[in-house]
């Protein structure tokens, strides 16, 4: 199954980080960006499969990029560090479709396999 995945963080390391892990599905083409306001034009302009981004990135949240861009149907899995619980709960609530605390190599792998499973329930 080809499919096209956007990575959004505002942080360039971090991002270019998740796109080389996300690359490990083998089958998906994998984009980074970090500019927001790009993101959202791009998410409307270009049919992505899945979008993985940051919550807490200055200018937006994830979770108000989910909101700009949720009517669209896309997979949206937030992938963030400064996360808590009330954060993940809201996330939930509005229809995100899976939210992971950033950490080691396993959480990585975790990242992978739930946009595998969203790929997979998207087809």
């Amino acid at each position: 199954m080809a499919c096209n995945v956007l990575v959004i963080d505002d942080d360039r390391d971090s991002g270019e980080l998740i796109k080389r892990n996300l690359e490990e599905l083998g089958t998906c083409k994998v984009e980074f960006e970090s500019e927001i306001t790009r993101a959202e034009s791009r998410i409307q302009d270009e049919g992505f499969d899945c979008i993985v981004s940051d919550f807490d990135m200055g200018e937006k949240t994830g979770l108000e990029i989910f909101n700009s861009v949720s009517e669209t149907d896309i997979p949206f899995i937030l992938f963030t560090g400064k996360g808590s619980e009330k954060i993940a709960s809201k996330a939930i609530s509005a229809g995100i479709t899976d939210y992971i605390r950033k950490g080691g190599p396993e959480q990585y792998e975790r990242l992978v396999n739930r946009v595998s499973k969203a790929l997979s329930r998207r087809n």
